[in-house]
């Protein structure tokens, strides 16, 4: 009988549990006393077994009375599977939006309610009555119940299969999410709204092309000068071989865009974690692969080394299909030399099927492993300005009769522009992207007539003369927004870019009177020099021009910015210096986090009305490590942080960003816990003037602090602060500490 009292506490926390769960359904369109009957019988239900159990545990030593009630078994173990039924629907997001709040309600829920119902019945009767008259009863709800009890079996064990397959789904989503560290599809979708019908065929049938696609190991290398279009055709090529492949089940692609605006984006790892997730997503057995090396990652708690990627890459690429790898922009890769020896690697090991195509400027180091007397590149194409020039013809003409402004100009006008543009780019697509943005400025005929006379020869002509045209007013700000776009830590959304700049670096305040009326005339200010890109919002997942990614408008704009071109030019002043650009952002985020100083200056919302909060949380200490000789000023700003008495500035900022954590949540409703010592988030981030002024001020060296009760000195000689080590000890540190 003892089984019989588990298992009807097992039913009361399975009923109460399942209850709640119904209630938080909230309304529904079909009806919602409906819906509302579903928790109030359950709730009704759970009563009754409350009742049961109060029974049980009063008669405990009365051994007729509890063999009576042990008829009660049957029913129970019945109103098990009913509610278990109950509960499953509630794993199913589809079943709870079409049969639940949804329109239609589901009969067959109503065959568990029945079996509840009449079990509850049953079990009443059996509170107040002799051992015949349950043994009655018994029989009588078996009878009734028992078509709806097969029923409910059956639908249990198809609901098992579909929620073991849903789970299965759910964990494979799960390992390929953590894979996925960049994607570059963001970068394709803007490459082919770029693209015009008829360009690019050129290359799609030259010779060279054609054997790279039809016969086996091949690789192309496509290389030209900047701004002639390099992404723009690795497009084409992606969108031609992905019809290929539809079409061939023998063969599949795959492909890559290295970023210079993305720092991810110009990892080997992100560039192989990219390929692997393409591939594992198409095909189980690779898939297989990865979920065994996100189990050896501590279910995905780690994230992978380098070597562990390629190999798996290796290994699925010998399979038995042909693979089409095409590659964009190998000279934005921030690793090289890396990035061609894992090109090496995967050309020299892997099967015959495997065709590579790369793009990149011809640069000495590329050309030497590509080109060189044993390079891989079995073949390679200069994208000269006579193939060019034919595409950019076709890009103007589209330009002239699509642009809302420039297809107002009569046709022998519009002639006048094609020629003058096509004449001038030498192969620059980035150079007519260029020009087009300053004639579409011109109002009157002989304005636009001395501009097509005056035409840059060189894009950093072209530069330097944009920066100059910005009105004088607006040049802080213009060079502010230069530096965020080329050294921030990710990339930026439209809304955070203008809201950093509301920040007075000089009076080191944050005044919400300072925002822009409309955060787009950010593109006015900057002009052709930087664009608005789909890539991802950074705030919320939505498309609002406010979360998409501001970004400069072509790697050679960064180029120019930080060459020493720029300072021989009478655009000097827009001349960016990489520490000092890490400087200024880096004053700008803690000055911004100071303002949010009060217990109640963080709340739910708050980073959709204070969009640079998110960038700011996250990157601060990025920008300040990446200063090897700071000034003072961002010394007691980065000190300020963690100085508790000033305010709640340091538990806000834990509350929008945990440092420890890999990819970090935010906690703007509940409560930071306790363990929040200054010191130790000061040392784990290797910030050492905060650490020795909380150690001057009698921060206990060796407190526990973390999630796993970590030592300041333990977080510091994980994340290789030496510095910060040695500071740790000459205070007294116990490096004897348990772990």
């Amino acid at each position: 009988m003892e089984g019989c009292v588990i298992g009807v506490e097992q039913l009361i926390k399975l009923t109460l549990t399942l209850a709640r769960k119904y209630m938080k359904l909230g309304t529904s369109r079909f009806d919602d006393a409906e819906l509302q009957s579903i928790s109030q019988k359950i709730y009704t239900f759970a009563g009754t077994l409350q009742a049961l159990q109060d029974l049980l545990q009063e008669d405990e030593k009365d051994k007729a009375r509890l063999q009576t009630l042990n008829h009660l078994t049957e029913p129970l173990n019945q109103c098990k599977e009913a509610l278990g039924l109950l509960s499953d629907q509630l794993e199913k997001p589809t079943f709870i939006k079409k049969h639940l709040t949804g329109e239609r309600f589901d009969s067959k829920l109503k065959k568990s309610l029945s079996v509840i119902k009449n079990a509850r019945e049953v079990i009443e009767l059996a509170l107040l009555s002799d051992q015949h008259t349950i043994l009655k009863a018994v029989e009588q709800y078996l009878a009734v119940v028992a078509e709806d009890v097969r029923d409910i079996r059956t639908m249990l064990n198809e609901n098992r299969k579909q929620l073991t397959e849903l789970k299965l789904s759910r964990e494979q989503e799960k390992v390929i999410q953590w894979l996925q560290y960049t994607d570059p599809s963001t970068n394709h979708n803007t490459a082919c709204e770029l693209h015009e019908p008829e360009t690019g065929n050129w290359l799609l049938q030259s010779e060279d092309f054609t054997t790279w696609k039809q016969e086996s190991k091949k690789f192309l290398w496509l290389h030209g000068i900047p701004g002639c279009g390099k992404t723009v055709l690795s497009s084409t090529v992606v969108e031609h071989v992905k019809a290929i492949c539809k079409n061939d089940s023998q063969c599949q692609y795959v492909f890559y865009y290295f970023d210079f605006s993305d720092s991810k984006k110009r990892e080997v790892a992100s560039f192989l974690r990219s390929i692997l997730t393409q591939l594992a997503s198409r095909d189980p057995k690779v898939l297989k692969e990865v979920e065994t090396l996100y189990n050896q990652n501590d279910c995905g708690k780690q994230q992978p080394d380098k070597k562990s990627l390629l190999s798996i890459l290796l290994l699925v690429l010998r399979g038995p299909l042909r693979t089409y790898l095409i590659i964009d922009a190998l000279d934005e890769c921030s690793q090289q030399e890396e990035v061609l020896e894992v090109l090496s690697d995967i050309y020299n090991q892997c099967s015959e099927d495997v065709n590579i195509l790369a793009t990149s400027r011809k640069e000495h180091d590329i050309e030497l492993r590509l080109d060189g007397p044993d390079g891989l590149a079995t073949s390679s194409i200069d994208i000269q300005h006579t193939v060019v020039d034919a595409d950019i013809r076709i890009h103007v003409k589209a330009c002239l009769v699509k642009d809302v402004k420039l297809k107002k100009w009569p046709l022998e006008v519009k002639e006048e522009m094609e020629d003058a543009l096509v004449g001038g780019a030498h192969g620059m697509f980035r150079w007519v992207v260029c020009q087009l943005e300053v004639l579409r400025k011109c109002l009157r005929l002989p304005a636009l007539r001395k501009k097509l006379k005056e035409l840059p020869e060189t894009l950093d002509e072209t530069y330097n003369r944009i920066l100059l045209s910005i009105p004088e007013d607006y040049r802080r700000e213009a060079y502010a927004i230069l530096q965020w776009l080329a050294y921030s830590m990710r990339p930026m959304s439209l809304a955070e870019v203008a809201e950093a700049t509301t920040v007075d670096r000089d009076n080191q305040v944050f005044n919400i009177e300072n925002r822009m009326l409309n955060i787009s005339d950010i593109l006015s200010v900057c002009s052709s020099l930087v664009t608005l890109s789909e890539g991802g919002a950074t705030l919320r997942n939505d498309h609002t021009e406010g979360t998409r990614e501001l970004r400069l408008a072509h790697y050679s704009v960064k180029e120019y910015l930080v060459s020493t071109r720029i300072q021989e030019s009478q655009a000097e002043k827009f001349a960016i210096k990489e520490t000092e650009a890490h400087e200024y952002m880096g004053e700008v985020c803690l000055i911004y986090l100071l303002y949010f100083n009060k217990s109640d200056s963080i709340y739910v919302g708050a980073w959709v009305d204070y969009p640079f909060l998110q960038y700011a949380a996250r990157s601060w200490y990025g920008h300040r490590r990446a200063i090897s000789d700071a000034s003072s000023r961002i010394k007691g700003l980065s000190t300020a942080i963690f100085d508790t008495k000033r305010g709640s500035q340091f538990i806000n900022w834990l509350r929008l960003h945990d440092p420890e954590i890999y990819w970090p949540g935010v906690n703007l409703e509940g409560r930071v816990r306790l363990a929040t010592e200054p010191l130790y988030y000061a040392s784990l981030l290797g910030i050492l003037e905060a650490v020795e002024k909380l150690l001057a001020a009698g921060a206990d060296v060796n407190a526990a602090a973390g999630y796993v009760g970590r030592t300041a000195l333990q977080a510091a000689s994980e994340r290789g602060h030496l510095e910060v080590v040695e500071r740790l000890l000459a205070a007294g540190a116990n490096a004897n500490a348990a772990a």
